[in-house]
């Protein structure tokens, strides 16, 4: 940014000044270049002023073409912006993604990455794969006792065994600090769901993801069960937390990852004979206590003629707040549906999408962070 030196010896109020008076990512990309005005934002608390938590975004595209970020607000789903981010295939596989606080974590075969797609800003990890490791899923938290990232690793030989081998790094000031340190997990036998749309979550200090958890039944014998797995960022200690109903057949996978709803972390499981998401909300980690909240399918989304010949938008889950979203990508387009207690409305948002592949995220916070 060529006029960074000459903005650096501007008096500090101004300088105050004319970064309220900037776009997010305008401010996002000076503070890459700018130390100094990185320092005031921080310092004068100004992060939370370029927040906007009313949006979703997009990832939408394919692998062999490269992926694009779209950034929305639920108040006005027909307008869509193009985010200066754009990501190849090398640094981007369709296995979950995770995101927090504006920041949005990914893992290729080889890398993994971290990106703000509000500021057109991305950062490779150190090299965690080796030769003998056949998968390995990541998850992103942000520790709000230390003010910092973190970003969680399991890994596993082959496909057939179990999660093992946690890691951890944290993503400190100076990147010459970032390494992975090994994690003691007494969660024996679980495999986090894999699917592209099952990402993990961050509420507080707490970092959730769903897995699938072997349990003995009797000698020489095991069921396979849902679970709610923790992770502390501050503690760094892991707790299992089993779903009720899951070892029941009927409702062993979910309809939705693991989502904020109200300060809580829920899941979701279709009920489509009684039209209900039976939505379990964590009450209590360390007691293992659920509480169920039973939600009808809204009747915008049961009109089927509406869906002809595709079908509806399935279930995505609850913003914090208890708004609905039901999301579905088309052969072009983006069909979002959002309800909450003061509007109702659906949108098809045309000419965005390639190839009917997307990852939704919402409670997106667009923001300045760059790590």
């Amino acid at each position: 940014m060529a006029g960074a030196p000459r903005l650096q010896s501007l008096p500090k109020d101004l300088k105050i000044h004319l970064l309220l008076c900037m776009p997010a990512n305008d401010v996002g990309r000076l503070m890459l270049y700018a130390p100094d005005f990185a320092a005031i934002v921080r310092e004068a608390n100004l992060e939370k002023a370029y927040e906007n938590e009313d949006a979703f975004v997009v990832l939408s595209g394919y692998r062999s073409r490269g992926w694009n970020f779209l950034l929305s607000r639920f108040r006005d789903t027909k307008s869509v912006t193009p985010l200066p981010l754009s990501v190849t295939d090398r640094y981007l596989d369709l296995l979950p993604l995770s995101h927090c606080n504006g920041v949005i974590c990914s893992r290729s075969d080889k890398d993994c990455v971290l990106m703000n797609p509000s500021i057109g800003y991305c950062k490779v990890l150190p090299r965690l794969l080796s030769q003998d490791l056949e998968e390995v899923n990541t998850f992103l938290g942000f520790s709000p006792s230390i003010s910092k990232f973190k970003v969680v690793a399991l890994s596993r030989s082959h496909p057939k065994l179990p999660f093992g081998n946690p890691r951890v790094l944290t993503v400190e000031d100076k990147e010459c600090l970032w390494e992975w340190r090994a994690l003691e997990c007494d969660i024996a036998d679980h495999k986090p769901e894999s699917a592209s749309d099952m990402s993990s979550v961050c509420i507080n200090e707490n970092l959730y993801y769903a897995a699938q958890l072997l349990l003995p039944t009797v000698p020489g014998s095991s069921s396979i069960t849902m679970a709610m797995i923790c992770f502390n960022l501050k503690t760094e200690a892991f707790v299992s937390c089993q779903i009720p109903e899951t070892s029941v057949s009927k409702y062993t996978r979910s309809e939705t990852c693991p989502f904020n709803i109200r300060g809580k972390v829920g899941i979701s499981f279709a009920d489509n004979k009684q039209g209900q998401h039976r939505i379990w909300v964590l009450e209590d980690v360390h007691q293992n206590n659920w509480s169920l909240l039973l939600l009808n399918i809204h009747p915008n989304i049961l009109d089927m003629d509406k869906w002809l010949p595709h079908g509806p938008p399935p279930f995505r889950g609850l913003t914090k707040n208890g708004g609905m979203v039901y999301a579905k990508a088309g052969v072009k387009d983006l069909v979002i549906g959002y309800f909450d207690d003061e509007q109702s409305q659906e949108s098809i948002v045309e000419g965005v999408l390639r190839d009917r592949s997307m990852v939704l995220f919402w409670d997106y916070v667009s923001g300045v962070c760059f790590f």
